[in-house]
């Protein structure tokens, strides 16, 4: 069983990238220059919510609901960091909003960065993705996602990939269609 729910899990990320993916490629189409990572961010949340797995934009007093969406989420790499980085975009335990870092509570559901052009490096992004799945830091994340919805060159990175991977990473390629695949933690 945890094995399927894993397998649904990776399949609706997929889809949520594809999906996010194909309208940032569609709005940068319509507005050019004026897509920003803002939009973006919005593009993404609003497909995650759709799917109804990773949770709902804010906090609804639906109790049917048992996650909700958040953006710009403080998160320490270490416990006792002075200056938290801030999560793009983030799924978080309705029970454990007045507390997302305590350790009764974790993991939390997914940590995604978002980025809109390919160039910016990459790189730290990368590494933020990666301390969000491992323990030590002030809260973790069973998934994270990397989406880049550039249209310039291709990706500044190139990650192995990994089928037990809980690290998604997507972009846009030169003709701006996605690129989703699994990399190495």
């Amino acid at each position: 069983l945890e094995t399927t729910g894993r397998i649904m899990s990776k399949e609706i990320l997929e889809a949520v990238a594809t999906e996010s993916l194909l309208e940032a490629a569609r709005q940068r189409r319509e507005l050019g220059e004026l897509f920003n990572e803002n939009l973006f961010r919005y593009i993404v949340m609003n497909k995650l919510s759709r799917k109804n797995t990773y949770g709902k934009i804010g906090y609804k007093p639906d109790h049917l609901v048992k996650r909700s969406l958040v953006l710009e989420l403080p998160y320490r790499v270490k416990a006792g960091q002075r200056n938290p980085t801030r999560i793009d975009l983030a799924s978080i335990k309705k029970s454990s909003r007045k507390e997302p870092t305590n350790v009764g509570y974790q993991p939390q559901p997914l940590a995604i960065e978002i980025k809109a052009n390919h160039n910016s490096d990459l790189k730290p992004d990368l590494k933020a993705c990666r301390h969000y799945l491992k323990p030590g830091g002030s809260m973790r994340f069973q998934y994270a996602m990397l989406l880049v919805a550039g249209k310039n060159k291709p990706p500044s990175i190139s990650p192995r990939k990994s089928s037990k991977s809980k690290l998604l990473y997507g972009y846009l390629d030169r003709d701006l269609k996605p690129v989703i695949k699994w990399i190495s933690e």
